[in-house]
């Protein structure tokens, strides 16, 4: 036979007053003063009297021994408030401490005063003072006083519906009265992207709201960023056109040749331009061993002029290598080493077309078109670009009387001021390769051509701007349009691409 051993010891109790009720791990064992067997291993004891708190510790005496527990002396039980508000959801303070949220008990000290406080967003804060006796019990319910103010909202497109909290409130114009807490307030309507506003309306303040809501295009062109940098370290910049202009020039404008031809066109795509002239380093990434050489002694070679002496395949071949470097699909189909054909769907790099250059250096506000790059006259006031000046007389045919711009050859790109556009250099320094393939043919429509690249054939390709060796009035004019099929040393380029 095998005989249990005890695994306890003895515990003697007493407290002040006497008479407690004695539980040892739920189980009562009678009332205090008393001796009770509590574990080796250790019990929670408690001690219970009416009208005052339960006392309880967890407590454990060896095997087989007997202990005596100090005396314990009861505390006043606390006054016990159940606390409600209207509406819910209020958070309480006690003495300027936070015990919970409405509804809830809420013990208090007894026989002393305390500040009781509710607090709710949009609501008046709401205090009481109370005392409660040991053990008493009592219920409260306080109503809180709303805070309101009014709000006026209107929206784009007018008649769109207006949500508070996701709650239908009706169609704008509309006049709401609003709780002063943070209320988020939506606009829909349909072919639109909804907005949400975040607000906190001010109490007894009208305020007013007013929504500008987006097509899903426009939603969509919103997140376009503004202007980004290429892997070979261009800047380009977002531009919007969203416009028709008039390129060419009037036959009574001196210096305007016959394939200056007036006709219309529309930019409705977005595109990229970059700010800057391809640079000698830009270039050599590509082509490593590219020399854009000099002329007449005047070195066209270091790192920041633009490049030059490329001819248009090694520009759009440049054009397609900057795309691969990105993982963009290239917009030129090239065939043999050459280009043959366009992707016009691609987002890759490409040089401008003829019309995006046309309008990123002459169309302004209003839809005026500049003559000069530096307004109506002839005679620039200031260094304003890189021409043929008195410094490049011995090297060009014809200089701009007068004028010095400090430098005989081409420039570091981006020496002289910005366009309007924020655009540099695109007149003077170097001419510049677009992207069309040549033609003086009239258009057969009178409708304006939208986006146009240009024809699908031809033996040149379209030269823009003037450059380093211009300085008659014909060359200097914005709409003054070149051709050719051979690398030049006042001739460079800048990429651009579409932005969707």
């Amino acid at each position: 036979e095998y005989q249990l051993a005890p695994a306890w010891g003895f515990l003697e109790l007493a407290t002040v007053p006497s008479g407690a009720a004695i539980f040892v791990g739920e189980v009562e064992h009678g009332a205090t003063p008393a001796e009770v067997p509590v574990l080796a291993s250790g019990e929670t004891v408690e001690l219970r009297l009416p009208g005052y708190k339960t006392w309880s510790r967890e407590l454990s005496v060896p095997v087989g021994e007997r202990q005596a527990y100090p005396v314990v002396t009861f505390s006043p039980a606390d006054g016990e408030l159940t606390l409600s508000s209207v509406p819910a959801g209020a958070r309480i303070t006690v003495d300027g401490q936070f015990v919970g949220v409405t509804p809830a008990v809420v013990a208090l000290a007894p026989d002393k005063k305390h500040q009781l406080s509710l607090f709710l967003d949009g609501y008046a804060r709401a205090s009481r003072q109370l005392t409660l006796t040991s053990g008493e019990q009592k219920r409260l319910e306080i109503p809180l006083q709303a805070r309101m103010s009014a709000v006026n909202v209107t929206a784009k497109p007018a008649q769109a519906t207006i949500y508070v909290d996701g709650d239908y409130r009706g169609s704008a114009p509309l006049k709401l009265s609003l709780l002063a807490r943070p209320t988020r307030i939506e606009a829909r309507a349909e072919g639109y992207v909804s907005v949400v506003r975040e607000l906190t309306p001010k109490p007894d303040v009208e305020q007013s709201l007013h929504f500008s809501l987006q097509t899903q295009t426009q939603a969509r062109l919103a997140k376009i960023p503004a202007s980004t940098t290429s892997s070979a370290g261009h800047q380009l910049k977002l531009f919007r056109p969203n416009t028709q202009f008039t390129m060419g020039a009037s036959r009574r404008q001196r210096g305007r040749q016959a394939n200056e031809i007036l006709r219309d066109v529309r930019l409705k795509r977005p595109f990229y331009l970059a700010t800057t002239e391809v640079t000698n380093r830009q270039f050599r990434q590509f082509r490593a061993g590219h020399s854009s050489k000099h002329a007449d002694g005047n070195t066209l070679d270091t790192r920041e002029q633009p490049v030059v002496n490329v001819d248009w395949q090694a520009a759009a071949l440049y054009c397609n290598w900057l795309s691969a470097q990105e993982k963009l699909e290239p917009f030129y189909v090239v065939t043999g080493g050459a280009v043959t054909g366009v992707n016009e769907n691609s987002m890759g790099y490409r040089l401008p077309t003829e019309a995006e250059w046309v309008w990123a250096a002459r169309w302004q506000p209003g839809g005026a078109m500049l003559k000069y790059p530096w307004g109506d006259e002839l005679i620039p006031k200031g260094k304003v670009a890189n021409v043929a000046d008195r410094s490049a007389a011995d090297i060009v045919r014809r200089s701009l009387p007068g004028y010095d711009d400090g430098y005989v050859v081409s420039a570091p790109v981006a020496r002289f001021p910005a366009n309007a556009k924020g655009l540099y250099d695109l007149a003077g320094n170097v001419a510049e390769w677009v992207h069309d393939y040549y033609s003086i043919a009239a258009t057969l429509s009178p409708a304006a051509q939208t986006d146009p690249l240009g024809p699908d054939t031809g033996q040149f390709r379209v030269i823009r701007g003037s450059s380093w060796r211009h300085g008659g009035v014909t060359e200097l004019r914005l709409s003054y349009r070149d051709y050719g099929d051979k690398p030049r040393d006042d001739l460079g380029f800048r990429v651009a691409r579409y932005a969707e």
